[in-house]
């Protein structure tokens, strides 16, 4: 069943899938692999892509890439997922093609990519508030004059002459 599925998408994609004969099919969409798995037993795809890293610094982008995903509220019915190894962030989302046409197939994973587009530029815009709130807390911290509870008085003791 996977196969008719599988070579629509390859139809309106103008190219060839690459895949491991196990059920994982892979496209590189704008320099970004889209990966398909099928679950044969469920008659479903897994789709996975990757929209970008996400900034660790206060834990401000995880809070809400877990905001988003409460119940899949924010998110079309896909899920956020972060690789805490690597730090990248991914958009994933089942799609049973149970008794479904090819057609179908196609138009779901269009609308997955599109997610994946607009959870891209939400990472990205996040990131970048992210950065804005460590940097002016730094330089808070750096245009604050340095008293002897700073670095607990003793320490700089040491520097004084």
């Amino acid at each position: 069943m996977s196969e008719m599925h599988i070579k629509a998408l390859e139809q309106v994609l103008g190219q060839q899938m690459e895949t491991d004969g196990k059920g994982t099919y892979v496209v590189t969409l704008d320099g970004v692999p889209l990966l398909l798995r099928f679950v044969e037993a469920e008659e479903l795809f897994l789709l996975h892509i990757e929209i970008g890293y996400a900034q660790t610094a206060g834990g401000i982008v995880h809070t809400q890439l877990l905001g988003a995903n409460f119940l899949l509220s924010e998110t079309g019915g896909a899920a956020l997922s972060l690789n805490t190894q690597s730090g990248m962030a991914a958009l994933e989302m089942p799609l049973s093609v149970a008794g479904k046409l090819p057609e179908f197939f196609v138009e779901q994973v269009e609308h997955f990519v599109n997610l994946a587009d607009i959870w891209t530029q939400k990472l990205k815009e996040w990131n970048e508030q992210a950065c804005e709130q460590v940097n002016s807390q730094l330089d808070a911290i750096m245009q604050e004059p340095m008293s002897d509870n700073a670095m607990g008085g003793q320490n700089l003791q040491m520097f004084r002459a």
